[in-house]
């Protein structure tokens, strides 16, 4: 039962660090562009975290029932 949690935390974690930084280089570079200041950066890049924390619990979620199915089915070992 542990090792499903575990087994979703990792793939959770291996996603979201990939869409996370990507999301918050995206934001950055787009609020650069426009040559926003430095407060409207942070408060972007607030936001943009916020919704990839939202992300990250959508991701588990659906990485948790893999792994149990997986588990119950005997795919996984």
């Amino acid at each position: 039962m542990l090792r499903d949690y575990f087994g979703a935390l990792i793939d959770t974690t291996l996603l979201i660090s990939i869409a996370g930084s990507f999301s918050i280089a995206a934001i950055w570079l787009v609020l650069s562009y426009i040559h926003a200041p430095h407060a409207v950066l942070v408060g972007g890049e607030i936001i943009g975290l916020m919704g990839v924390a939202v992300l990250a619990g959508f991701v588990f979620r659906m990485t948790l029932g893999v792994e149990r199915e997986l588990r119950e089915t005997g795919d996984l070992k």
